[in-house]
């Protein structure tokens, strides 16, 4: 689970920072991760201002694709021995590297996924009739999150849903960008922007 800062939100001199992640175990300890990181939402500051962010200019993230362990210990492990190796053999080696050693392994943790199981189809235009897509995807369409901008469809991979995700790529609609590896999304009910964001079930859910 990813909070971050956005300029185009307001109330930024970056363009995006990233300020609190967390891993989440179990989905169901998901409410009590977003009610933690609320508590201290509005304590952010500009790393370059160190003006207070406020909470208008945040957003919750969360990554819907289930992690390996396995595979994010040994690339994080592999990344650490590569750096101590330049650091053994080069004078000018930045050893300030060692001081991010946890954003190296959040990097490795992302990197590592066991499965991809959605496709995120994020529309980028409000109003929009979604009726068409609800039609189309059928019972492969898990949640509609409705956000600062337009909509996230969370899609459910399925040989079904596969053929017909095909069929909408060739077709490349303008107002339409489709992720199948990186699905990160925002958190139903959470703050976009200052934007409230509420989650749909489609009809047949």
């Amino acid at each position: 689970m990813l909070l971050v800062a956005r300029k185009k939100y307001g109330g930024l001199s970056r363009s995006e920072e990233s300020l609190y992640k967390t891993i989440v175990k179990k989905k169901e300890h998901l409410s009590q991760k977003i009610h933690q990181i609320s508590l201290i939402a509005g304590t952010f500051r500009d790393s370059k201002t160190n003006n207070q962010i406020p909470i208008s200019s945040l957003a919750f993230y969360i990554d819907l694709a289930p992690k390996s362990t396995l595979k994010a210990t040994n690339l994080f492990i592999t990344n650490i021995l590569k750096y101590y190796r330049q650091a053994t053999i080069d004078p000018n080696f930045n050893r300030a590297l060692f001081k991010k050693i946890d954003q190296m392994l959040f990097s490795a943790i992302h990197k590592s996924r066991s499965r991809s199981p959605y496709w995120v189809i994020d529309v980028d235009r409000k109003p929009y009739d979604l009726k068409w897509l609800c039609e189309y995807f059928g019972q492969a369409l898990c949640w509609i999150t409705e956000t600062r901008g337009g909509y996230h469809l969370i899609i459910e991979k399925g040989p079904d849903s596969g053929l017909k995700m095909e069929a909408l790529k060739q077709k490349n609609p303008p107002e339409l960008e489709i992720f199948g590896r990186e699905t990160m999304t925002i958190i139903p009910g959470t703050l976009q922007g200052g934007f409230k964001t509420t989650r749909w079930l489609p009809p047949n859910g």
